[in-house]
């Protein structure tokens, strides 16, 4: 229950930061390119960009979600990095990553101590205070 709770608020502090930051978000940097259903399966039978996020923020294998962690799509690897089940190894993939899905992976708890340390010195304030925040309430 705790983990859904945890889940739940990430995800919402991210979509918070994402209205409140000053960087165009990837949706905007993309306007040419044209809007398909998310909750439809193209042609090649992949699943929706709707099955991947909720895969990627409900799943607790952390095989998969190491998969998920290299989409294209950036809400889905915002959602692996927001996942408390996600591999501290995966974490680490996203330091180079856009800050919608940095500012998740300062506040997972199992983001590596050495990342966390990185993170705190983020030109970002969200993610240095997450970051912060996160080591101080390690044990």
């Amino acid at each position: 229950m705790q983990k859904k709770i945890l889940q739940v608020i990430l995800f919402i502090t991210s979509l918070i930061f994402l209205s409140c930051t000053n960087t165009p978000s990837p949706e905007k940097e993309s306007k040419s390119t044209p809007q398909v259903s998310p909750t439809s399966i193209n042609k090649q039978g992949e699943e929706s960009l709707a099955q991947k996020e909720e895969q990627a923020a409900n799943s607790q294998i952390p095989e998969k979600l190491d998969q998920l962690a290299s989409d294209s799509e950036w809400t889905v690897r915002a959602n692996v990095a927001a996942n408390p089940s996600t591999a501290s190894e995966t974490l680490t993939k996203f330091l180079q990553d856009i800050p919608e899905v940095q500012v998740n992976v300062a506040a997972n708890p199992n983001t590596s101590k050495e990342v966390l340390e990185i993170m705190q010195k983020h030109p970002n304030p969200q993610i240095s205070k997450r970051a912060k925040a996160n080591l101080l309430s390690e044990p």
